[in-house]
């Protein structure tokens, strides 16, 4: 499964009556732990960066990452960053559409 929109994602979670748990992710390692468990559980899931996020690993990497384990894992996968710094909002528009092609 590949990364979609949180839109579509909520849509689906209201019409089929289940929820979306949303986590905060730091590094490499909390994004595989959680889409193990997630994986496991068959739910979809939405992977949260915060200002903090971004001084442990780089927000490419955060979308690469977010991209690969989107095909290793049969689930479906949305990551969101939560961001106040202009110039990162744009650099993290500018990866989200290179990932989503």
């Amino acid at each position: 499964m590949s990364i979609i929109s949180t839109k579509y994602l909520l849509q689906d979670a209201q019409a089929k009556g289940y929820a979306v748990p949303a986590f905060n992710i730091h590094n490499a390692e909390t994004i595989q732990a959680i889409l193990e468990v997630c994986s496991e559980m068959r739910s979809p899931v939405i992977l949260a960066g915060t200002p903090g996020t971004f001084k442990h690993i780089a927000l490419e990497e955060i979308y690469a990452l977010c991209s690969a384990y989107s095909l290793t894992y049969d689930m479906p996968l949305r990551c969101i960053s939560i961001i106040t710094n202009p110039s990162t909002i744009f650099v993290a528009r500018l990866t989200l559409a290179c990932v989503a092609r």
